[in-house]
């Protein structure tokens, strides 16, 4: 990014009950440089002011702190509400104190492109959600990773640091997930999944994706 480009920070803002602002924390003052991921092609174009060089895209309060998925990190980060400071990360680039020790319980070899690289875990990702005690849910666009989009679930845990995948959720007839995308489980066990868009070539818009219900058998 040249010098003196104006940059885009992410803000995590907290209202009062009349909606007027009571605090708020900025993302950009929280990480190194090293950890933004430059070469994530939407909406990222380092000689076009302003770079957006974060682009958080999903917030979901969980107790006492705050999860928060950032694209142009390829990073989820939980948050502690009353300081601001980050209590763990998963995915990204760049070596910090806030990693999580992730490990596959699964076996993810449920990939059309490529098996689970646990260096490289998260790409493009979007919709980071609780969805049981300890346990989460991350829609993987794998944009610049070579591989199909997916949801992962992982059981934290917090104490120890460490966090395992739980299962990969796949079928999207999509190989490509250039932006967006969403992932919830239902009552009965399947996830409802939009897949994200697909940037078309010809015309220079995204696509929208496929969506899809994944039963718990996989189908």
């Amino acid at each position: 990014i040249p010098k003196g480009i104006e940059v885009l920070d992410s803000e995590i803002v907290f209202l009062n009950a009349d909606g007027t602002e009571k605090f708020k924390y900025s993302l950009l003052d929280r990480i190194d440089v090293s950890e933004i991921a430059v070469n994530q092609p939407a909406y990222f174009n380092p000689g076009a002011a302003p770079v957006d060089v974060i682009h958080s895209n999903s917030v979901e309060i969980a107790g006492d702190s705050v999860i928060i998925s950032s694209r142009h990190l390829d990073a989820v980060h939980k948050m502690r509400i009353s300081d601001g400071e980050f209590i763990w990360k998963i995915g990204g680039h760049g070596k910090t104190k806030y990693d999580l020790d992730v490990t596959n319980e699964y076996g993810a070899f449920n990939q059309s492109n490529n098996t689970i690289d646990l260096n490289h875990l998260l790409s493009g990702q979007h919709d980071a959600r609780v969805v049981g005690d300890g346990e989460i849910s991350i829609f993987d666009n794998g944009t610049t990773s070579n591989r199909n989009p997916r949801v992962l679930t992982l059981k934290i845990d917090e104490k120890n640091m460490k966090a395992k995948i739980s299962s990969v959720i796949t079928g999207s007839s999509q190989s490509i997930s250039s932006c967006c995308g969403t992932a919830r489980q239902l009552k009965d066990g399947a996830w409802l999944v939009n897949w994200g868009g697909k940037l078309d070539q010809q015309r220079g818009t995204f696509a929208n994706g496929v969506s899809s219900t994944v039963l718990p058998n996989g189908v």
